[in-house]
């Protein structure tokens, strides 16, 4: 059972489809913890929303479903693998700069919600789940990744509306790229639950608040001649999963 100041979550009803709760002497934000907690619990059970493998907490240790953000550092430098598979999807974006550092986010809270958005995905049919790259221009990266994410409710609307754009190419995601105070650069290589996907190609609309029915991102033209993104309009469906810093 999880406690958090007098807040208790004792099981989940399958027939009712809820979390029972007992104890509440607490405030709103404890309460939004423990009901964190409580899904993070109630996915061990189910073993659908397990934390990444190489995640490492301050001790060495694996991260668990019970570890919150004090468990561990958010941005930690990624292994030689990881880091090889980022140089290589940079390298093959367009960009020839050698990367400099790779950090892995390690953001519980993000990592839930990405992990429900594709839960729900994948019951509807397919997660169609792709990394793609991301700039922050003048948010720094390092805030992003340790608070709330890659979020399209600080920004206009683009080409194709108010969403959050992942580029397919790191080339596009230059013109959006973060500049650090020591002349350094940064963007994002992140994962995308896609889903099914409305490819537009040219026809642009900047009055698109989600997608077509039937449909769960957009994919179009961001740059002529034929630089493309994927749109998502669900905070939950993108997950900020390397920052990468590079000259």
């Amino acid at each position: 059972m999880l406690e958090e100041e007098g807040v208790a979550y004792k099981h989940w009803d399958a027939s009712k489809q809820s979390l029972v709760f007992e104890g509440f002497k607490s405030s709103y934000l404890k309460l939004q913890v423990v009901v964190m907690q409580a899904l993070l619990a109630l996915a061990d059970q189910t073993n659908q929303h397990q934390y990444p493998p190489e995640w490492a907490k301050y001790d060495g240790s694996p991260w668990t479903v019970y570890d919150d953000d004090d468990s561990g550092p958010l941005l930690v430098d990624a292994t030689p693998e990881e880091v090889q598979f980022c140089e290589q999807a940079f390298k093959n974006g367009g960009v020839s700069a050698p990367l400099l550092r790779v950090q892995r986010v390690q953001n519980p809270m993000l990592w839930i919600k990405y992990a429900n958005a594709k839960t729900l995905l994948q019951k509807k049919g397919d997660v169609n789940e792709k990394w793609l790259f991301h700039g922050t221009r003048k948010a720094d990266p390092t805030t992003v990744a340790e608070t709330t994410g890659i979020d399209f409710r600080y920004s206009a609307p683009g080409l194709f509306g108010r969403g959050s754009y992942f580029a397919e190419r790191s080339s596009y995601s230059t013109s959006y790229e973060y500049k650090t105070l020591d002349g350094k650069k940064q963007m994002f290589l992140a994962r995308i639950a896609a889903g099914t996907v409305d490819e537009r190609g040219m026809r642009r609309d900047q009055a698109i608040i989600m997608p077509k029915p039937g449909h769960d991102s957009v994919r179009g033209n961001v740059r002529e001649p034929d630089n493309m993104a994927y749109i998502i309009y669900d905070l939950a469906q993108s997950y900020p999963s390397y920052l990468l810093t590079y000259k």
